[in-house]
């Protein structure tokens, strides 16, 4: 395995724990908070890279896409059953329907990531047209205007141009962003490694000031709040800059191939789906924030093993 593959491999592992460990609870002090939102970024940004640099047919797509649309419907449809039941909520089929065509909170929203990867499925063909016909510039200068029209704050100061800000656009600024890195259309790897890391510390600070200001300025949180702080997160420039930052740095580093790294990176999507279904059995029988996530983590990597092994049936935790 190419060195390449090595760092994607430690970044998608590095991720998918971030996440289970937010959802176990692990980053409600206001100094995780204002870091660990890059994890689910950094996915866009992996998909971006690798995706935009092939030539993918709309057939292939569409096939993709159906099998992610059933994955969405199957795991939806489990979580929403076991969030319901625990809230002893009458379940029928059309409830069921309706909570999992809505990505209803608390039942099943976790998924809005794969139905925004969905999208940009879509659109891989037509991006991926216009980074092989257009200059380095042109690309430059689409990918900052998406920023503009899609990351939160701007909204507010710039609102004519805002027309990506509501349905996850700034999922596309990582996405063509990966793109730009992995293929070093932006000759990042001209720059020092320490000014890298000064960048990311830079991110990392201005998200801290951020969280501050919105706990304790009501003009901030005016402007810039609209959910919550950890989602919203997702969409500001400094998170933006601390997880290309992450990115970039990993790229630069020499990784050795662990076989736990490497599986655990090939079963992300199995991971997360997997884990937010056992999320209310471990709450319930687990206390400890230390053990929770370890445990979720080993139990979805078995339930992953497993079905995995069984003919079709593989095919809810596989993306392919």
């Amino acid at each position: 395995m190419s060195r390449h593959f090595i760092y994607i491999d430690w970044l998608k592992s590095l991720a998918i724990i971030v996440v289970v460990l937010f959802h176990c609870g692990w980053f409600n002090h206001w100094l995780t908070v204002a870091f660990f939102p890059f994890a689910v970024p950094l996915f866009f940004v992996i998909s971006g890279g690798i995706a935009l640099q092939k030539d993918y047919d709309f057939t292939t797509v569409l096939r993709r896409n159906i099998h992610l649309l059933f994955i969405v419907a199957f795991w939806g449809a489990l979580s929403t059953i076991i969030c319901m039941y625990h809230r002893a909520e009458l379940i029928s089929p059309k409830i069921i329907i309706s909570h999992v065509c809505s990505l209803d909170v608390p039942y099943c929203n976790h998924l809005w990531f794969l139905c925004s990867l969905i999208v940009l499925n879509f659109l891989q063909p037509f991006l991926r047209e216009f980074t092989k016909t257009h200059s380095t510039r042109d690309v430059l200068i689409v990918w900052g205007l998406i920023g503009l029209m899609s990351f939160q704050g701007v909204n507010n100061f710039l609102r004519p141009i805002s027309i990506m800000s509501n349905w996850n656009g700034y999922s596309l600024f990582y996405y063509l962003g990966g793109y730009l890195l992995m293929s070093n259309q932006l000759n990042s790897k001209r720059l020092p490694t320490w000014s890298i890391l000064l960048m990311a510390i830079g991110g990392y600070s201005l998200m801290l000031i951020h969280n501050w200001l919105i706990s304790t300025n009501e003009w901030w949180s005016n402007h810039f709040l609209h959910y919550d702080t950890f989602f919203d997160s997702y969409s500001t420039f400094p998170c933006a800059i601390l997880t290309f930052s992450i990115f970039e740095l990993f790229s630069r580093f020499s990784m050795k191939e662990i076989s736990v790294i490497t599986y655990i990176s090939k079963h992300t999507l199995a991971i997360y789906v997997i884990h937010w279904v056992l999320l209310i059995p471990i709450y319930l029988l687990i206390d400890s924030i230390w053990v929770k996530p370890l445990i979720l983590i080993i139990l979805s990597l078995l339930l992953t093993m497993i079905l995995e092994r069984i003919p079709y049936v593989c095919r809810i935790v596989q993306n392919k």
